[in-house]
């Protein structure tokens, strides 16, 4: 995901220094991570092998110490973890920040 914003921030000439671009783009990223393979899209484009540039790994390194790209993109990461799909490919959500509760005990949740 890191390499994904680090790229699209090299194709807007975006300066990885630049902090508060670089959170915008990394808000406005969307990042899909192909289940099952190594496939990335970007903004609906395939950069599965752009991303591996050792210039963009070098851009993503410093993307990733920059906090609010870090926070932009773990709120990603676990919007993707509550998306997943089961064996037959239809989507299914899990219920999010609820250990050690049943979920017949939440409110509005029904057995």
């Amino acid at each position: 995901m890191y390499r994904a914003v680090a790229l699209w921030a090299r194709r807007r000439n975006v300066d990885t220094a630049d902090m508060h671009r670089m959170e915008q783009l990394a808000r406005a990223a969307a990042i899909e991570l192909e289940p099952g393979s190594s496939r990335v899209l970007l903004n609906g484009h395939d950069v599965s092998e752009e991303i591996r540039q050792p210039e963009i790994a070098e851009a993503a390194s410093l993307a990733a110490a920059i906090p609010a790209v870090r926070r932009a993109l773990v709120e990603k990461q676990r919007a993707m973890g509550r998306l997943y799909q089961r064996g037959d490919g239809r989507p299914r959500y899990r219920l999010g920040g609820v250990s050690g509760r049943r979920r017949e005990n939440l409110p509005g949740c029904r057995s």
